[in-house]
């Protein structure tokens, strides 16, 4: 559904995002949710219904990228409560309600600032795991990794026994292939010159 690029990502989230906030914060707010200036506890209601409207929006959104991030639908709901009660509050923002009075529009742009911030920070919550999850090799990548670095592997291999064997007097590396099996697979060992070698067998490669 979404973009597979990040950068691309983001960029359609931040529209969602912007519709979400014109419908919830406009359109979709009615007259009884402008209640949320009213002195004492009168204003709970019509508030948490207005921030609701935004928190459904954006576990809408939030559902269709990852279930387990629909905790940010909370956040956005306690942070816009916080905001709107501070800035429609009479003893708080509130008290500047003249629209003809720089004050006012100070207070309504510190409301939409913080709104668009909230909606910033959950974005990044919502595409930095995205990415991170994409930047991460998966099953197929693992494989073909492990299957390309195989030849390296024998190669080194390869080497290291070569290496082995040029160290080795030249009648050691004649010896048949059960010369070199485990000490509990053959005859026991005897200690001649520096080299280990069987007490059996190989005398005339003394």
């Amino acid at each position: 559904m979404w973009p597979q690029d990040p950068m691309t990502r983001v960029f359609a989230l931040l529209l969602v995002f912007q519709l979400k906030h014109f419908l919830a914060d406009y359109v979709l707010q009615t007259t009884w949710m402008l209640g949320k200036g009213k002195d004492e506890w009168g204003f709970v209601g019509p508030l948490s219904a207005h921030c609701g409207v935004h928190a459904l929006g954006t576990l809408a959104i939030t559902l269709t990228i990852d279930w387990r991030l629909s905790w940010l639908a909370l956040a956005d709901f306690v942070v816009h409560f916080t905001m709107d009660r501070a800035k429609a509050g009479p003893r708080y923002l509130g008290r500047f309600s003249d629209t003809s009075r720089h004050a006012f529009w100070n207070a309504l742009g510190f409301d939409q600032m913080v709104h668009h911030v909230t909606h910033i920070a959950i974005i990044w919550w919502l595409a930095v795991p995205s990415a991170a999850s994409e930047s991460e090799p998966g099953p197929e990548n693992k494989l073909m990794r492990s299957s390309t670095c195989a030849p390296v592997h024998r190669e080194a291999a390869s080497a290291r026994t070569t290496t082995l064997h040029a160290g080795l007097p030249r009648a050691h590396t004649s010896l048949p292939r059960t010369a070199y099996a485990p000490a509990r697979a053959r005859a026991p060992l005897s200690v001649r010159s520096e080299f280990l070698v069987p007490s059996r067998g190989v005398r005339g490669f003394m």
